[in-house]
Formats: structure tokens, C-alpha cells, sequence
């Protein structure tokens, strides 16, 4: 039983941590992409 469990925690957080750190690189990749926006806007 709690070999069992701990198999289905294991798959479960292979499937969710990538894609929570996926969406936590994501957001830090939008506030780069605004900060660099902006300074490439106001250069040209």
C-alpha cells in the first residue's frame, strides 16, 4: 500500500514540478522581457 502511494507521489511530482518551475520561469521571463522592452524603446 505504501509503496504503491509513494510510487503514484513520485509520478505525480515528476509530471507537476517541472511544470510548476515552468511557470515560475515563465513569469520572471515576462518581467525580463519588460524591463528589456522597455530600455529598447526608450534607446531607439
Amino acid at each position: 500500500m505504501l509503496n504503491s502511494i509513494g510510487s503514484w507521489l513520485g509520478i505525480v511530482g515528476l509530471i507537476v514540478g517541472p511544470f510548476s518551475v515552468g511557470v515560475l520561469f515563465e513569469e520572471k521571463l515576462q518581467r525580463a522581457n519588460r524591463e528589456l522592452g522597455s530600455r529598447l524603446l526608450r534607446r531607439y
